[in-house]
Protein backbone atom coordinates (compact mmCIF):
# COMPACT_ATOMS: atom_id res chain seq x y z
CA UNK A 1 0.00 0.00 0.00
CA UNK A 2 2.63 2.97 0.94
CA UNK A 3 4.69 1.93 -2.45
CA UNK A 4 1.32 2.35 -4.41
CA UNK A 5 0.62 5.50 -2.54
CA UNK A 6 4.20 6.56 -3.07
CA UNK A 7 3.93 5.68 -7.09
CA UNK A 8 0.44 8.05 -6.76
CA UNK A 9 2.26 10.77 -5.09
CA UNK A 10 5.02 11.16 -7.58
CA UNK A 11 3.22 10.99 -10.68
CA UNK A 12 1.00 13.14 -9.83
CA UNK A 13 2.98 15.85 -8.71
CA UNK A 14 5.24 15.30 -11.53
CA UNK A 15 2.00 16.98 -13.86
CA UNK A 16 1.24 19.86 -15.52
CA UNK A 17 -0.75 22.58 -13.77
CA UNK A 18 -3.50 22.64 -16.03
CA UNK A 19 -5.24 25.23 -14.04
CA UNK A 20 -6.18 28.63 -15.91
CA UNK A 21 -3.50 30.07 -13.76
CA UNK A 22 -1.16 27.71 -14.22
CA UNK A 23 0.86 27.64 -10.64
CA UNK A 24 -0.17 27.66 -7.34
CA UNK A 25 -1.77 30.66 -5.63
CA UNK A 26 0.62 32.90 -3.74
CA UNK A 27 -0.95 32.84 -0.41
CA UNK A 28 -0.98 29.12 -0.19
CA UNK A 29 3.08 28.04 -1.73
CA UNK A 30 4.27 27.57 1.72
CA UNK A 31 1.10 25.62 2.76
CA UNK A 32 1.01 23.55 -0.42
CA UNK A 33 5.03 22.74 -0.34
CA UNK A 34 4.75 21.75 3.59
CA UNK A 35 1.93 19.14 2.89
CA UNK A 36 4.01 17.43 -0.05
CA UNK A 37 7.10 17.28 2.26
CA UNK A 38 4.96 14.87 4.05
CA UNK A 39 5.30 11.22 3.66
CA UNK A 40 1.59 10.92 4.85
CA UNK A 41 -0.12 13.36 1.73
CA UNK A 42 -0.14 15.03 -1.60
CA UNK A 43 -1.82 17.70 -2.65
CA UNK A 44 -4.31 16.90 -6.04
CA UNK A 45 -6.06 20.79 -6.31
CA UNK A 46 -6.19 23.82 -4.37
CA UNK A 47 -7.02 27.46 -4.91
CA UNK A 48 -6.50 29.68 -2.06
CA UNK A 49 -10.10 31.75 -2.20
CA UNK A 50 -11.47 34.15 -5.19
CA UNK A 51 -13.32 36.76 -6.27
CA UNK A 52 -14.38 37.28 -9.45
CA UNK A 53 -16.47 38.50 -12.65
CA UNK A 54 -18.17 35.80 -14.99
CA UNK A 55 -20.61 35.46 -17.65
CA UNK A 56 -22.54 32.39 -18.44
CA UNK A 57 -22.32 31.29 -22.17
CA UNK A 58 -25.38 29.96 -23.67
CA UNK A 59 -25.69 26.22 -23.44
CA UNK A 60 -24.16 25.37 -26.66
CA UNK A 61 -20.97 26.90 -25.41
CA UNK A 62 -21.34 26.07 -21.58
CA UNK A 63 -21.07 22.56 -22.87
CA UNK A 64 -17.90 23.34 -24.72
CA UNK A 65 -15.94 25.87 -22.70
CA UNK A 66 -18.05 26.57 -19.57
CA UNK A 67 -17.93 30.22 -18.81
CA UNK A 68 -16.10 33.22 -19.54
CA UNK A 69 -14.02 35.01 -16.91
CA UNK A 70 -14.42 38.73 -16.57
CA UNK A 71 -12.50 39.42 -13.86
CA UNK A 72 -10.91 37.53 -11.23
CA UNK A 73 -8.51 38.35 -8.39
CA UNK A 74 -6.83 36.10 -5.64
CA UNK A 75 -6.91 39.10 -3.01
CA UNK A 76 -9.18 41.97 -2.56
CA UNK A 77 -11.02 43.71 -5.34
CA UNK A 78 -12.44 47.19 -5.29
CA UNK A 79 -15.56 48.45 -7.46
CA UNK A 80 -13.63 49.81 -10.23
CA UNK A 81 -12.27 46.68 -11.30
CA UNK A 82 -15.38 45.26 -11.11
CA UNK A 83 -17.01 47.64 -13.14
CA UNK A 84 -14.56 47.59 -15.88
CA UNK A 85 -15.13 43.52 -16.31
CA UNK A 86 -18.81 44.10 -16.63
CA UNK A 87 -18.53 46.36 -19.46
CA UNK A 88 -17.43 43.75 -21.41
CA UNK A 89 -20.23 41.73 -20.49
CA UNK A 90 -22.80 40.50 -23.12
CA UNK A 91 -24.44 37.84 -21.69
CA UNK A 92 -25.22 37.45 -17.79
CA UNK A 93 -22.73 38.39 -15.42
CA UNK A 94 -22.25 37.46 -11.89
CA UNK A 95 -19.39 38.63 -9.20
CA UNK A 96 -19.00 35.32 -7.16
CA UNK A 97 -16.55 34.86 -4.11
CA UNK A 98 -14.98 31.06 -3.68
CA UNK A 99 -13.37 30.45 -0.31
CA UNK A 100 -10.37 28.37 0.11
CA UNK A 101 -10.74 24.61 -0.82
CA UNK A 102 -7.84 21.69 -1.25
CA UNK A 103 -8.42 18.17 -1.69
CA UNK A 104 -5.38 15.85 -0.42
CA UNK A 105 -4.77 12.51 -1.09
CA UNK A 106 -3.83 10.72 1.86
CA UNK A 107 -1.89 7.62 2.89
CA UNK A 108 -3.92 6.32 5.56
CA UNK A 109 -7.62 6.78 6.76
CA UNK A 110 -5.68 7.56 10.50
CA UNK A 111 -3.94 10.32 8.64
CA UNK A 112 -7.20 11.51 6.55
CA UNK A 113 -9.01 11.68 10.17
CA UNK A 114 -6.03 14.01 11.35
CA UNK A 115 -6.23 16.44 8.54
CA UNK A 116 -9.68 16.39 8.61
CA UNK A 117 -9.83 17.53 12.71
CA UNK A 118 -7.39 19.70 11.88
CA UNK A 119 -9.55 21.54 9.00
CA UNK A 120 -12.84 21.88 11.12
CA UNK A 121 -11.12 23.13 14.10
CA UNK A 122 -9.69 25.83 11.97
CA UNK A 123 -12.56 26.72 10.59
CA UNK A 124 -13.29 24.56 7.48
CA UNK A 125 -16.66 22.57 8.70
CA UNK A 126 -17.50 21.50 5.45
CA UNK A 127 -14.65 19.85 4.99
CA UNK A 128 -15.21 15.58 4.04
CA UNK A 129 -13.33 12.34 3.62
CA UNK A 130 -13.94 9.89 0.63
CA UNK A 131 -12.22 6.63 0.93
CA UNK A 132 -12.40 4.30 -2.18
CA UNK A 133 -13.27 0.57 -2.65
CA UNK A 134 -9.61 -0.05 -2.76
CA UNK A 135 -8.13 2.47 0.52
CA UNK A 136 -8.00 5.33 -1.64
CA UNK A 137 -8.88 7.99 0.96
CA UNK A 138 -9.59 11.94 -0.03
CA UNK A 139 -9.62 15.11 1.94
CA UNK A 140 -11.55 17.82 0.27
CA UNK A 141 -10.81 21.03 3.20
CA UNK A 142 -13.85 23.50 2.53
CA UNK A 143 -16.09 26.24 4.17
CA UNK A 144 -19.32 27.40 3.08
CA UNK A 145 -18.78 31.12 3.64
CA UNK A 146 -19.33 32.03 -0.73
CA UNK A 147 -21.34 35.05 -2.23
CA UNK A 148 -22.82 35.21 -5.94
CA UNK A 149 -24.75 37.73 -7.08
CA UNK A 150 -26.01 38.60 -10.60
CA UNK A 151 -24.83 41.87 -11.83
CA UNK A 152 -26.08 42.26 -15.59
CA UNK A 153 -28.54 40.67 -17.79
CA UNK A 154 -28.17 40.20 -21.81
CA UNK A 155 -25.65 42.62 -21.25
CA UNK A 156 -27.27 44.68 -19.51
CA UNK A 157 -26.45 46.25 -15.58
CA UNK A 158 -29.35 45.24 -13.65
CA UNK A 159 -28.00 47.72 -10.49
CA UNK A 160 -26.32 50.97 -10.10
CA UNK A 161 -22.49 51.35 -9.02
CA UNK A 162 -23.40 52.37 -5.11
CA UNK A 163 -25.05 48.76 -4.57
CA UNK A 164 -21.90 46.94 -6.93
CA UNK A 165 -19.61 49.06 -4.28
CA UNK A 166 -21.16 47.43 -1.60
CA UNK A 167 -21.37 43.88 -2.73
CA UNK A 168 -17.85 44.52 -3.31
CA UNK A 169 -17.26 45.23 0.07
CA UNK A 170 -19.19 42.22 1.53
CA UNK A 171 -16.75 40.11 -0.77
CA UNK A 172 -13.86 41.53 0.48
CA UNK A 173 -14.84 40.53 3.91
CA UNK A 174 -15.37 37.21 3.02
CA UNK A 175 -11.65 37.16 1.71
CA UNK A 176 -10.38 38.81 4.79
CA UNK A 177 -12.10 36.05 7.03
CA UNK A 178 -10.83 33.27 4.44
CA UNK A 179 -7.47 34.33 4.87
CA UNK A 180 -7.31 34.45 8.01
CA UNK A 181 -9.02 30.40 8.39
CA UNK A 182 -6.53 29.94 6.50
CA UNK A 183 -3.88 30.81 8.05
CA UNK A 184 -4.72 29.34 11.50
CA UNK A 185 -5.67 25.87 9.69
CA UNK A 186 -1.87 26.49 7.94
CA UNK A 187 -0.27 26.66 11.50
CA UNK A 188 -2.57 24.28 13.21
CA UNK A 189 -1.47 21.15 10.45
CA UNK A 190 2.51 22.57 10.44
CA UNK A 191 2.05 21.86 14.57
CA UNK A 192 0.56 18.44 14.06
CA UNK A 193 2.93 17.48 11.15
CA UNK A 194 6.50 18.75 11.95
CA UNK A 195 6.02 18.26 16.09
CA UNK A 196 7.17 15.16 15.69
CA UNK A 197 9.28 14.93 18.89
CA UNK A 198 6.84 16.60 21.65
CA UNK A 199 6.35 14.46 24.62
CA UNK A 200 2.97 15.74 24.82
CA UNK A 201 1.14 14.52 22.08
CA UNK A 202 0.77 10.54 21.31
CA UNK A 203 1.78 9.22 18.33
CA UNK A 204 0.04 6.92 16.16
CA UNK A 205 1.12 4.00 13.51
CA UNK A 206 1.10 7.12 10.59
CA UNK A 207 4.38 9.23 12.55
CA UNK A 208 2.05 12.15 12.85
CA UNK A 209 1.33 13.55 15.95
CA UNK A 210 -2.28 13.75 17.50
CA UNK A 211 -3.96 16.92 18.38
CA UNK A 212 -4.41 17.12 22.22
CA UNK A 213 -6.63 20.00 21.77
CA UNK A 214 -8.94 21.48 19.03
CA UNK A 215 -10.77 24.71 19.16
CA UNK A 216 -14.07 23.46 17.75
CA UNK A 217 -16.96 24.79 18.78
CA UNK A 218 -18.88 24.06 21.90
CA UNK A 219 -15.44 21.42 22.81
CA UNK A 220 -12.94 22.79 24.69
CA UNK A 221 -10.47 19.71 24.14
CA UNK A 222 -10.91 16.45 21.97
CA UNK A 223 -11.44 13.85 24.92
CA UNK A 224 -8.35 11.68 24.97
CA UNK A 225 -10.48 8.35 24.88
CA UNK A 226 -11.88 9.75 21.54
CA UNK A 227 -8.53 10.33 20.22
CA UNK A 228 -7.22 6.96 21.04
CA UNK A 229 -10.61 5.18 18.80
CA UNK A 230 -9.64 7.48 16.14
CA UNK A 231 -5.99 6.79 15.87
CA UNK A 232 -6.50 2.99 16.48
CA UNK A 233 -6.90 0.86 13.50
CA UNK A 234 -8.63 -1.96 15.82
CA UNK A 235 -11.46 1.02 17.54
CA UNK A 236 -11.66 1.69 13.91
CA UNK A 237 -13.10 -1.72 12.86
CA UNK A 238 -15.42 -1.69 15.55
CA UNK A 239 -16.41 2.15 15.56
CA UNK A 240 -19.80 2.74 13.55
CA UNK A 241 -18.90 5.68 10.92
CA UNK A 242 -21.52 7.67 9.40
CA UNK A 243 -21.78 10.98 7.16
CA UNK A 244 -21.23 13.79 9.48
CA UNK A 245 -19.70 11.90 12.56
CA UNK A 246 -16.45 10.48 12.95
CA UNK A 247 -17.49 8.94 15.45
CA UNK A 248 -20.55 8.36 18.25
CA UNK A 249 -18.28 9.32 21.16
CA UNK A 250 -17.85 12.82 19.13
CA UNK A 251 -21.27 14.24 20.49
CA UNK A 252 -20.11 17.54 20.96
CA UNK A 253 -18.67 18.36 17.59
CA UNK A 254 -21.43 18.14 15.72
CA UNK A 255 -20.01 19.77 12.32
CA UNK A 256 -17.43 17.49 11.83
CA UNK A 257 -18.17 15.06 8.60
CA UNK A 258 -17.18 11.95 7.35
CA UNK A 259 -18.23 10.45 3.98
CA UNK A 260 -17.85 7.21 2.67
CA UNK A 261 -18.49 6.80 -0.51
CA UNK A 262 -18.26 2.81 -1.89
CA UNK A 263 -16.44 4.30 -5.58
CA UNK A 264 -13.05 3.52 -6.52
CA UNK A 265 -11.99 7.11 -6.90
CA UNK A 266 -13.27 10.09 -4.54
CA UNK A 267 -15.38 12.53 -7.07
CA UNK A 268 -17.36 14.98 -7.52
CA UNK A 269 -14.85 17.72 -6.42
CA UNK A 270 -14.17 21.49 -7.66
CA UNK A 271 -11.12 22.08 -8.64
CA UNK A 272 -9.24 25.69 -9.56
CA UNK A 273 -9.47 25.24 -13.47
Amino acid sequence: MAVVFKKQKSDSLAKTDISRKGSIDEPIVDLVHDINKSDEYFTTSSCSGRIYVYEERNEEEKKKKGCTWLYTTHGMCNSAQVIEGLNSSKGNAFLKFEPFILHVQCRTLDAGQLLHMVAVAAGFRNSGITVGKRGKTMVAVRSTHCLEVPLTHNGQLLVDHKYIEHLVVLANNKMKENLQRLQGFYEKLKNEITNKQSHHSGTNNTGLNLPRKLTVAKTQAVLPDTISKISSENSLKNTSMQSNSLTDDVDDIDELSLELFNSDVATNYDSCF
